[in-house]
């Protein structure tokens, strides 16, 4: 498998306040970005995400509705949770 696209997301976390989920694009085995990440709490997109293994690897947001910068730090630290705990089993499913 050269490239793989892998939608993952929280859906099986039962104590979840937000639901995460995002593409996971791998090439030759390795990841190459994150895109279509969105985090929604109560059925409403509060903020989406994505990232790119270019060196930098620092995951972009965009926030909708105003949430407070606690909540945004929180979102972020879910998110970056999501990301790590996600590159895991996707590099693991693509690499078997």
């Amino acid at each position: 498998l050269e490239n793989a696209n892998v939608r993952v997301s929280n859906a099986n976390q039962v104590d979840k306040v937000y639901s995460i989920e995002a593409n996971f694009n791998t090439s030759n085995h390795v990841l190459t970005s994150i895109d279509n990440g969105t985090v929604r709490k109560d059925g409403n997109m509060i903020a989406q995400f994505y990232k790119r293994y270019d060196g930098s690897e620092v995951t972009t947001y965009t926030f909708y509705g105003n949430p407070s910068r606690e909540e945004k730090v929180d979102i972020m630290g879910l998110v970056e949770d999501f990301e790590s705990a996600a590159e895991a089993v996707v590099l693991t499913e693509v690499n078997e």
